[in-house]
């Protein structure tokens, strides 16, 4: 069955819904575009329009009357990768964009890095390793049939281009929760992965590196309180 951007039946994963001011539509793809910028030109893809048919899904590289053509509905699949030199990684972090363009409105799932679906060729497995066997272009055909609808965008991004992003943006005002406990908030060291988080709880503004560390710190809780988080970033983004 296909869902619509607003409903809430039968769905996998966290939602977060609200209407998009009137310029919000046009700032998103802005958004799409200066992640381009710093860094991700290969990030923004549309299968058709990479095999030659541009016709069925119009690139967002360029101009356009209306938003996105006109469509009612674009669906965009959102991929964080934990690529490392030498390793592809993994899609870290997957999340399904829905916007209406015309109505003004736009939901967003997030998917489970752990959640057991069948992958294209691969059988049964995590979906974050749809990325490892595929790259982006495998995690966005997974999605679209765990979801049973066309996705026909991905966005890829990485860490670097994740902290850049922020950076550019001027950073972020936003709440850290004491997931520790005892004033400890949020606290976790990997040497090898050059991840270090250590954010005290309460109200900060933060700068890209310490964003990434809110959106991927899942060591004190699960990985279903770090998708939380990981909305609570996006919605103080666009506050």
């Amino acid at each position: 069955m296909r869902k619509s951007p607003g409903s809430t039946q039968g769905s996998r994963g966290a939602k977060t819904q609200g209407r998009i001011p009137d310029a919000m539509v046009a700032f998103l793809a802005t958004v799409v575009l200066v992640i381009g910028a710093v860094g991700c030109y290969d990030t923004i893809a549309n299968p058709a329009a990479a095999s030659g048919n541009k016709s069925q899904h119009p690139s967002l590289m360029h101009p356009l009357p209306e938003p996105f053509g006109g469509a009612e509905v674009v669906r965009f699949v959102l991929i964080g990768s934990d690529t490392r030199p030498h390793d592809k990684g993994r899609a870290d972090t997957t999340m399904v964009l829905f916007i209406a363009p015309r109505l003004h409105r736009a939901v967003l799932i997030s998917i489970p890095r752990d959640l057991r679906v069948p992958i294209p060729g691969h059988g049964v497995d995590k979906i974050n390793h749809s990325y490892a066997y595929g790259g982006p272009e495998l995690t966005r055909r997974t999605v679209e049939a765990l979801l049973g609808v066309e996705i026909p965008f991905y966005v890829r991004c990485d860490f670097d281009t994740f902290v850049k992003a922020v950076d550019i943006l001027g950073g972020v005002d936003i709440e850290v929760p004491d997931v520790e406990g005892r004033g400890r908030g949020m606290n976790y060291d990997d040497n090898w992965g050059n991840l270090h988080i250590h954010l005290k709880p309460g109200w900060h503004h933060l700068n890209g590196y310490e964003a990434m560390g809110f959106v991927r710190y899942r060591h004190g809780d699960s990985d279903l309180m770090r998708t939380r988080r990981q909305q609570q970033f996006i919605r103080a983004v666009i506050e």
